[in-house]
C-alpha cells in the first residue's frame, strides 16, 4: 500500500514536470527564432522610428510585464489541468469507495474553479495591458 501511495505521487510529479517542460521549451524555441534575425529586427526598428513609430522603453516594459504575467498564468493553467487529470485518476481508481470518489470530485471541482479564475485573470490582464499600450500611444497607428 505504501508503494502505491508513492507511485501516485511520482506519477503526478512526472505529469507536472512534463507539462511545464512543454511550456518552457515552447517559449525557448520562440525566443530562439528571434535570435538569428536580431540585426534585421534592429534595422526594422530604425525604419519604423523613421516613419514616426516611436520605440518607447515604457512600452517595452508594459509588453514584457504582460508577457511575464501571461507566462505565469499559462503555467498555472497547465498545473490546474494536471490536477483535473489527477482527480480523474483518483475517481477511476477509487473502485467504488465513496470517500475516494468524494475526494476526486473535490479535486476536479477545485481545479475547474481554479481554471475559471485563471482564465478570468488572463482575460483581464490581456485587456488591461492592451488598453495601457493603446492609451500611451504605442499601439499600431
Amino acid at each position: 500500500m505504501k508503494y502505491f501511495r508513492y507511485s501516485k505521487i511520482i506519477y503526478l510529479a512526472l505529469i507536472i514536470v512534463i507539462q511545464i517542460s512543454f511550456v518552457c521549451f515552447a517559449s525557448l524555441a520562440e525566443a530562439a527564432d528571434d535570435s538569428p534575425a536580431g540585426s534585421a529586427v534592429s534595422v526594422l526598428g530604425k525604419a519604423g522610428e523613421g516613419m514616426g513609430y516611436a520605440n518607447n522603453s515604457s512600452d517595452m516594459f508594459l509588453a514584457s510585464l504582460g508577457g511575464v504575467i501571461r507566462a505565469i498564468l499559462g503555467i498555472l493553467g497547465v498545473v490546474l489541468a494536471g490536477n483535473i487529470v489527477y482527480g480523474g485518476y483518483l475517481w477511476i481508481t477509487s473502485a467504488g469507495n465513496p470517500e475516494t470518489v468524494k475526494k476526486a470530485k473535490a479535486w476536479i471541482t477545485n481545479s475547474i474553479v481554479g481554471l475559471v479564475v485563471t482564465l478570468s485573470a488572463y482575460a483581464i490582464t490581456d485587456y488591461v495591458i492592451t488598453m495601457s499600450v493603446t492609451a500611451t500611444g504605442s499601439g499600431a497607428q
